[in-house]
This record gives C-alpha cells, sequence and structure tokens, in this order.
C-alpha cells in the first residue's frame, strides 16, 4: 500500500519464465497473493513456490533541500520548452504542513499550480482556453514522509501519480492542448508583493516548508537553479502522544483551526469533545464501530462511524462512515457565522447562524478521550492537562 491504495505488480503466467517489474517507488513489505483461488478463496495446491529477485538501485537525485522562502528559475534558461502538448511534472517532497509547491503563469493565462490543502494534492492548470482545470488526490500527505507526485500531460489527456499510485484523471476540452511555460516559475511559494493574490477567486498557499528531493519539468532538474544557500533538508518533527483506555487530555482552547491526526485502538467511545466553562459539553465526535465488516483482498476489517452531537435541543446525531482502523485527518474550523468540521480533507459537519456563534463564544477546553495515537504540528500536546494515568509522550503505543 502506498498513501492508502494498492500498488500491484504482476507476476508471469509461467513459473519457468521470470518477468522484471520496475516500480518508481520501492514499497517495504512485499505482500504474495495466488491467482488461483478456489470459490470458497483458499489457495489451490501449487507445485511450484514463488521466487522473487529484487535489484535496488540508488537514485542519482541531488541532495533533498529545505525550504522556507519561494526561489524562481527561469524554464527558457534551463532549455524547456516554451510550449508543448506533452509535459511531466516529477515532486518528492515531504512536510508537516499545508503549503504551494509550484507555481507558473503565463502571460496568455496557461498556468500550472501544484499545492498542498488540506493533507491533499491540488494541481490547478489551463492551457490558455480560459477553462480551467483541477486534479485532487492523496491523503494526508503532509505527514512528514516522503511522497512523490508525478502530473503527465500527453495532449488531450492528463493524469497524476501520487507514489506511483495512478490517482485521478481528466481529458481536455477546448481548442488549446500546449502548455506555454514562458513566463517564470516559483517553487516553494510565491514572492510577497503576489502572496495575497487570488486567481479568479481561487486561493492559493501563502508558502512552503519543508523539504524537495526532486522537482523535474520534462525531465531538467530544477533544483539545480536553487540558491547555494539552501540547507541540507531538516523539518520539525510532529507532537505524538497515546491515551490509554482510561485516560483523557484536556487541552485549553486558544485558537483556530484545531488541527491534528488520530490513529484509534479498536474501540467505541468519545473522541473529541468540545466543553463550555461549566464542562458541558457544546459538540461532541464518538467513535462507532459498524456490525458489518470490509473485506480487503483476503483480510476482514472492521468499520467504524463516527457520531456528532451539538449540545442544541431537537437536534439529531450525525453519522458519518470513517473507514478501517488508520491515520486520519480532523480539522474544526470557525469563520464569521459557520463552524466546519474537516475529517480527511472533506467537510462532513458544519454548524451556523446562532448556533455556530454560541459554540463558538463558548467553548473553553479540547477533551481527546479515545484510546490510540495522536499527532500534531499546530496544538501543544504536552501543554494539556492529564485526567488518567496510561499515556505515553512523543510516542504510539
Amino acid at each position: 500500500m502506498t498513501n492508502g491504495e494498492k500498488h500491484v505488480i504482476y507476476s508471469s503466467n509461467s513459473a519457468h519464465n521470470l518477468e522484471w517489474s520496475q516500480p518508481e517507488i520501492l514499497v517495504n513489505i512485499i505482500h504474495l497473493i495466488s491467482i488461483n483461488l478456489n470459490k470458497n478463496k483458499t489457495i489451490q495446491q501449487q507445485q511450484h513456490s514463488p521466487i522473487i529477485f529484487v535489484n535496488a538501485c540508488k537514485a542519482q537525485n541531488s541532495k533533498p533541500i529545505s525550504i522556507s522562502n519561494p526561489f524562481a528559475v527561469n524554464p527558457m534558461l534551463l532549455g524547456i520548452s516554451s510550449a508543448a502538448y506533452e509535459n511531466e511534472l516529477i515532486i518528492n517532497f515531504k512536510t508537516f504542513e499545508n503549503g504551494l509547491l509550484f507555481y507558473s503563469m503565463a502571460k496568455h493565462g496557461d498556468h500550472l499550480i501544484v499545492q498542498l490543502s488540506f493533507g491533499r494534492l491540488e494541481i490547478y492548470f489551463d492551457f490558455g482556453a480560459n477553462q480551467r482545470n483541477i486534479l485532487i488526490g492523496g491523503l494526508a500527505l503532509n505527514d512528514g514522509e516522503w511522497h512523490e507526485m508525478r502530473w503527465l500531460h500527453h495532449f488531450d489527456s492528463v493524469e497524476l501519480f501520487v507514489d506511483s499510485i495512478l490517482i485521478n484523471t481528466t481529458e481536455i476540452g477546448g481548442l488549446y492542448r500546449k502548455l506555454d511555460l514562458n513566463s517564470e516559475i516559483e517553487i516553494g511559494g510565491r514572492n510577497e508583493e503576489f502572496v495575497i493574490e487570488k486567481i479568479n477567486g481561487l486561493n492559493i498557499e501563502n508558502g512552503f516548508h519543508g523539504c524537495f528531493a526532486r522537482i523535474m519539468l520534462n525531465n531538467v532538474d530544477l533544483l539545480s537553479s536553487a540558491p547555494v544557500e539552501l540547507k541540507e533538508c531538516k523539518i520539525p518533527q510532529p507532537q505524538l502522544f497515546s491515551l490509554g483506555l482510561s485516560t483523557s487530555l484536556q487541552i485549553p482552547y486558544t485558537f483556530l483551526p484545531f488541527s491534528l491526526d488520530f490513529y484509534i485502538i479498536p474501540n467505541s467511545g468519545p473522541l473529541l469533545t468540545i466543553l463550555d466553562n461549566e464542562n458541558s459539553s457544546l459538540l461532541q465526535i464518538k467513535i462507532e464501530e459498524k456490525a458489518e465488516e470490509i473485506e480487503q483482498e483476503e483480510e476482514f476489517l472492521p468499520n467504524y462511524l463516527i457520531s456528532i452531537n451539538t449540545g442544541f435541543d431537537g437536534d439529531k446525531p450525525k453519522i458519518f462512515s470513517i473507514g478501517p482502523p488508520g491515520w486520519h485527518s480532523l480539522v474544526l474550523k470557525l469563520r464569521a457565522d459557520s463552524l466546519d468540521l474537516v475529517l480527511n480533507s472533506k467537510t462532513i459537519f458544519w454548524v451556523q447562524g446562532n448556533q455556530a456563534r454560541q459554540i463558538g463564544a463558548g467553548m473553553q477546553t479540547f477533551l481527546l478521550s479515545a484510546s490510540g495515537c495522536y499527532r500534531s504540528t499546530t496544538i501543544d500536546l504536552n501543554q494539556g492537562i492529564l485526567i488518567g494515568n496510561e499515556y505515553k509522550r512523543d510516542e504510539c503505543w
């Protein structure tokens, strides 16, 4: 699995032939599955045992660098075609934050913008027809691990690969098929005078804090033009905090958005409760296990739901599926008279008007109660007040 997606490499149909496959990313675990299954999904007796040869070659990439300020490159000086029917952009990055990775805007409206928003990749592009397209993919890509995105344009089709998996694709309409790259390309954000600019209502991330190992545009290494003073890759690690079955963590409310990732040990119960100054619940998110299970290959994994309940009379709990156990991202945002809850990059619940204002004005404490592991780059988990003694700092169970 890479970024939650299956990476399947098929073997030869004959036990007498060797077949070589060359994935772009080497996975940590190889799981062998026989295609010769009985109706009851048991593997038939085989006369041959599988043999796997793995050759790993060191990539000839430049040394990973840290980015905290943007820099620009001129594609013309690097020999990149000014307009082409085929384009390929590859970026290897790691970060704990959202940010703007790549920005190119030509005079006639051609543009290619790559950013990380709510942990997902967003690629906006227009070939000059004033018809913006968008491809979105990936999940929790701001987890501090190395990831690779590949945007592939071939005449009237565009594909997005995340960690070698084809995540999204689209067909290009209109009369234009060439991407004009005559303008400067900005890497890792934009210059300060442009950070507040919006392109026809498009919200662009302000910058990027993280590391790049490779940025290749049409087989040209853009990192070769990076400033020489950029330092070797070093980014801060998120805080990790584990809670046991009988322990909770109280976090005083200081600011929104409230953003963290969680990995819950299988059990049901409250995950997050927002309390007022009298310790009354304003909003509660609970984990509930479904009766049925999800079939995945030959294994069966439990499926989980979350229920969201406000403290207002007459409001019934809202139920949403969260899927099998794994890392999930949670963001609580308050804007004007709207309170939004974003789960795994999707807004699943919101409260508006007087109810949103009442929750916003009354919130005093965030209470984490579900047993499992939590991580965050914006919340100081170590400053929370512990209730119970089953916990671990800076590590997961």
